[in-house]
Order: structure tokens, then C-alpha cells, then sequence
């Protein structure tokens, strides 16, 4: 079969092409990264904003812990004529309330399956675009979509400051080393379903000083920013662990900074 001929393509409309196939396609491909294995799957974005795309997603998927492992993703478009769109980028949670908001107020669907905004399986990715390309069918190669000079470039975003989250608590005489890590472990397994948790460390006091006041171990918890602390906070599974932890506790002291 003969290749057809490839129509040539004005630089000055690479962003209206792309933006058409985006509107064509409901169900773009996200690709993620699970350690060293690709994954992939249709995603239905719950908003749009040029090229700024929001995806939004429930705690528990698996592709939570792959996001918040490596935030680097990208989304395929694919019109009727085969014209494709590939948006590389980095995906951050969502923490603005009027932008959920806004998001929520949109989507019948989110709203009918989740009950309410505040329903803590529900997490909203910003997908921020750092490289944009459209490819016409049958072209075999790719043309770059300028990111600055149009509408769907992203302004520049201050680095958020991390969270540290320092506790030290007051274990009961009777609490046994075994229960103890036992304790800890499930701690520290909250990074697998709780997306921004970046460091995890804990273990028993081990200063000469004995300035400790009684408090016999602590644990430490990098977030990637305060959003992401406070979604841990009040998250589920947390609850679940913090109620394991108290029958065995006398006291806890937190203690939380940003930097």
C-alpha cells in the first residue's frame, strides 16, 4: 500500500491542532512509572485548562503510591484521523479548595459516586505540562507545541515547602519490642496508599543527654508540603493506625515544621 501524502503544517497552528485532538479524545492514556515497570491505562480528565490537565483518582488505586514515587507522567491523545497529542509533565495533588471546588461543581459524576468533596478517597492530579508534541497521522514524526506565547502555558510555581511531622510518644511499660515494631511497620506501610509521604524514619530515644522526659521512641514524616500532611492527617488509614497505637501509648507529643 502506497503512503499517503503528508500534509505539510503551519508552526502557527500546532496549538489549535493539539488542543483539537485533546477535545476529541474523552479518554486519553496516562502512563506512570511502577518501579521499573511502565503502566498505563484510559483516564477521563475532570478538567482541562489548555494544555494543564486534571485527572482525578480514588487514595486506593495503585497508581497513587506510583505518582507519589515518581511524579513524572505522560498523557497520549488520539483524534478520529489518528492525530496524536503527547503531553510529558509531572503530576501534583490538587490542594486548592476553590479549584476542587470548581472541579467537584463540574462533574455529576465525581459527585455521584463520592458523595461528597470531602470524601477522603478522593484525590485530584494537576498534570503541568513540560513538553507538548502533535504528530499528523502517517507523518512519523513529531512537532514541538510551543509552551509560552499561548493561553495553556502554566506560570511558573514557587517550590512548596516540605512538612515535617515529629512525634514522640510514651510507650507503656508492659508494650513489648515486638509490638512495637510491629507498630511501625504498619506506619511506615501508610506510604504505599498515602500519596506525598517522601521520608520515613523512627526508632527508640538514644541520647546521653536524658532530656527525653520519659518519651521512649519517635518517628519522623517528610511530606512534599503541608497539603499533603494534612490530607495524612485525617486520611483513613491513618486513622486505622493511630487507633493500633494507642491502647500501648501513655502520652504523645507532635510536633510539625516546614522548611
Amino acid at each position: 500500500m502506497a503512503k499517503p501524502p503528508i500534509e505539510s503544517i503551519d508552526p502557527v497552528r500546532l496549538t489549535e491542532l493539539a488542543r483539537a485532538v485533546i477535545q476529541a479524545d474523552r479518554f486519553p492514556y496516562l502512563a506512570t512509572i511502577d518501579g521499573d515497570q511502565p503502566r498505563l491505562r484510559p483516564v477521563s480528565p475532570v478538567r482541562t485548562d489548555g494544555f494543564t490537565v486534571y485527572v482525578a483518582n480514588l487514595r486506593s488505586y495503585h497508581k497513587t503510591m506510583e505518582i507519589a514515587k515518581n511524579p513524572r507522567v505522560e498523557l497520549c491523545y488520539l483524534d478520529d484521523h489518528h492525530d496524536q497529542v503527547r503531553i510529558t509533565g509531572l503530576a501534583e495533588v490538587v490542594s486548592e479548595r476553590t479549584v476542587l471546588q470548581e472541579i467537584w461543581d463540574a462533574n455529576p459524576l465525581l459527585r455521584q459516586y463520592l458523595g461528597t468533596i470531602d470524601n477522603p478517597e478522593l484525590i485530584v492530579y494537576r498534570i503541568v505540562p513540560s513538553h507538548i508534541r502533535f504528530m499528523k497521522e502517517w507523518a512519523l514524526n513529531y512537532h514541538d507545541v510551543p509552551l509560552t506565547g499561548t493561553s495553556s502555558a502554566k506560570p511558573a510555581r514557587a517550590t512548596a515547602k516540605k512538612a515535617h511531622h515529629i512525634v514522640l510518644l510514651k510507650f507503656k511499660p508492659a508494650t513489648t519490642a515486638a509490638v512495637i515494631a510491629e507498630l511501625f511497620a504498619r506506619l511506615g506501610q501508610l506510604r504505599q496508599t498515602i500519596a506525598g509521604i517522601d521520608h520515613y524514619c523512627h526508632g527508640p530515644y538514644a541520647s546521653p543527654e536524658g532530656m527525653n522526659q520519659g518519651y521512649t521512641h519517635g518517628f519522623i514524616m517528610t511530606f512534599r508540603d503541608a497539603a499533603c500532611r494534612d490530607v495524612y492527617l485525617t486520611h483513613p488509614h491513618h486513622e486505622q493506625v493511630k487507633e493500633a497505637f494507642l491502647p500501648s501509648v501513655e502520652n504523645v507529643v507532635a510536633f510539625d515544621f516546614e522548611e
